[in-house]
């Protein structure tokens, strides 16, 4: 088959020179030609709509599929900054403890160890030892 210009040039080439009937039958020709482009045209146009709506729905597919994936990432990462950020609180709050207890114990040792150095000093006085070290100690109290 021809192309539509080809038949077209062919038309006004041979049409000049032809009878009625014969220039009547050439232009049914080529309007049966013309339909028949017509009617190819229109089934390729339908198939590149349905194409474009297959693209459209795989590409809306692949961006739901990509949203969700990136949602689900993002979910993870909360939760497990969120589970990092507890137990680091729970560390400092545990780690403050334990400071607070070794202050307290810090406290304590030197009480008793004042007292201790104290009783010492006490007994010291009366067994009469280290009185020249007992003295200056008054001095400087």
């Amino acid at each position: 088959m021809q192309s539509y210009k080809e038949a077209l040039q062919q038309f006004q080439k041979n049409s000049m020179n032809l009878p009625m009937t014969e220039h009547e039958e050439k232009l049914n020709i080529m309007l049966e030609y013309l339909l028949h482009e017509l009617e190819k045209d229109k089934k390729e146009l339908q198939m590149l709509r349905q194409e474009i709506i297959h693209e459209s729905y795989l590409q809306s597919s692949i961006n739901d599929d990509t949203s969700t994936s990136f949602i689900e990432e993002i979910a993870d990462f909360t939760r497990n900054f969120r589970k990092l950020a507890e137990e680091a609180n729970a560390e400092v709050h545990e780690l403050s403890n334990q400071v607070d207890t070794l202050k307290n114990e810090k406290a304590r040792i030197k009480k008793s160890s004042n007292l201790l150095d104290h009783r010492v000093f006490e007994m010291e006085k009366v067994l009469g030892v280290g009185l020249n070290q007992a003295q200056s100690q008054e001095a400087n109290n």
